[in-house]
């Protein structure tokens, strides 16, 4: 170690942007066994002192037709962002939902039911119930990444409830997952790291 450095600062700058090279073989391996990445803070809405139950409100739209076309998810995306893409700020965090990104992921991981849901994910983005912010680790490459979830759960009736989970990454919109259950075991999960925004502390 240099004089002057404490180990605490003795970390590859370089890794953590980029990860390390590594084989084929063992990147599809990480895939196979789930292509998780590892959060680094574990704390969560039990130390945030939070509800260990998200509320449902009452969507603010009607829910869409199932989409199964690039072009066809493209076009009702723009329609709900007002068009190619969208800026949102919540909780000092700004980050942009791209129409076209989005209908590629939907399309790539050919889960079409989540299409149904299209016009909630504007609420659910610009008006979130809570939203977390945690960097993740690549288990594999090293490579370290910043990651907010905005968590809102939504009553879409017949006994169904909607939890809506979207994730944002280098301010881009990278994925977002709804959960159908009252089981809400999963998204909770996901709450976890540092608590930016709460709904209800907002307002008081």
């Amino acid at each position: 170690m240099p004089k002057g450095i404490g180990p605490g600062w003795a970390y590859n700058v370089g890794k953590a942007d980029s990860g390390r090279l590594v084989a084929k073989e063992a990147m599809d391996q990480w895939r196979t066994d789930g292509g998780k990445w590892v959060r680094e803070i574990q704390t969560g809405f039990a130390e945030a002192g939070r509800p260990a139950k998200i509320p449902l409100t009452r969507p603010p739209a009607k829910l869409g037709p199932t989409l199964t076309t690039t072009d066809e998810m493209t076009a009702a995306l723009k329609s709900e962002l007002g068009g190619e893409s969208k800026t949102y700020q919540v909780g000092g965090l700004s980050f942009s939902a791209d129409a076209e990104a989005i209908a590629e992921h939907i399309a790539k991981g050919g889960d079409f039911r989540r299409t149904e849901y299209f016009p909630l994910l504007d609420d659910a983005m610009s008006k979130p119930y809570e939203t977390w912010l945690n960097f993740e680790t690549h288990p594999v490459t090293g490579k370290v990444r910043m990651v907010a979830r905005m968590i809102k759960g939504y009553d879409i009736g017949r006994g169904r409830a909607l939890l809506i989970v979207t994730e944002a990454s280098r301010q881009y919109l990278r994925s977002y997952t709804m959960l159908t259950t009252t089981d809400a075991k999963y998204v909770n999960a996901q709450r976890q790291g540092k608590l930016l925004y709460a709904e209800d502390e907002d307002e008081n």
